[in-house]
């Protein structure tokens, strides 16, 4: 019954085009039941898991306190249908992902498309103490992400107009892209961990359409429980 956690398995469902064709009834797009449905095979089922499971430990790393500096990861949400850098896709729910945090813990978006944004002296100006979660929303291509490193193991450095600045310990960071972020080398690997989406949202089926109602905003007592317990566990 909880709308996240079916929003988890929808995003990790790579193999829900064996089961369903974009059609036009009555002058509109629709996805529906494919009439030649083909059978689900055990490695479907397998990235399936894997998949849905890689979320799950992502949530879990976000909301968790331990923090292990050498285990300090950014969570990278990308589309999976597409990687080179780049092809951008978006509308598979990346953002949305990364929007459940700030109903749980103190978080702190950040416009990804911004242009240098790592030369911005004060883009650290709505963080404070508090703050567990910083999100570079929507980063654009060839986003540098090296010059994040030092803050994904070592904390941030916060200086906000007419104060001194300050330190605060390393927050997780999470960066939605729809492009490929560059660099394959160990440095890079090791400060990654990345979360894979599949395309069952796209650009004919929103998250809203599926749902038949706004996450968080049109959410009744019983989804906002659902939502805290699944999230919990």
């Amino acid at each position: 019954d909880c709308d996240m956690a079916r929003f988890y398995q929808a995003t990790s469902m790579f193999y829900w085009h064996k089961l369903q064709e974009l059609k036009e009834v009555d002058g509109q797009k629709h996805w529906v039941t494919r009439a030649d449905e083909k059978p689900i095979n055990r490695k479907d089922r397998e990235i399936f898991h894997a998949n849905l499971l890689s979320k799950m430990i992502a949530a879990g790393y976000v909301l968790h306190e331990y923090k292990d500096r050498s285990q300090m990861k950014a969570v990278v949400c990308m589309d999976g249908m597409e990687s080179e850098v780049g092809s951008s896709k978006g509308g598979t729910g990346k953002s949305l992902w990364a929007t459940q945090f700030e109903h749980v813990v103190p978080t702190v978006v950040l416009d990804g498309k911004k242009k240098n944004m790592q030369d911005d002296q004060f883009l650290y100006e709505n963080v404070d103490e508090r703050t567990k979660v910083i999100v570079l929303d929507d980063v654009r291509v060839n986003f540098d992400f090296e010059a994040w490193f030092s803050q994904i193991t070592r904390g941030v450095e916060v200086n906000k107009k007419g104060l001194a600045k300050f330190h605060i310990e390393p927050p997780r960071f999470i960066i939605p892209t729809n492009h490929a972020i560059n660099g394959d080398d160990d440095s890079f690997r090791r400060r990654q961990y990345l979360i894979s989406f599949a395309d069952y949202f796209n650009a004919h089926r929103t998250v809203s359409d599926e749902f038949g109602r706004v996450f968080f905003y049109e959410w009744n007592h019983q989804q906002w429980n659902l939502f805290y317990n699944w999230l919990a566990t």
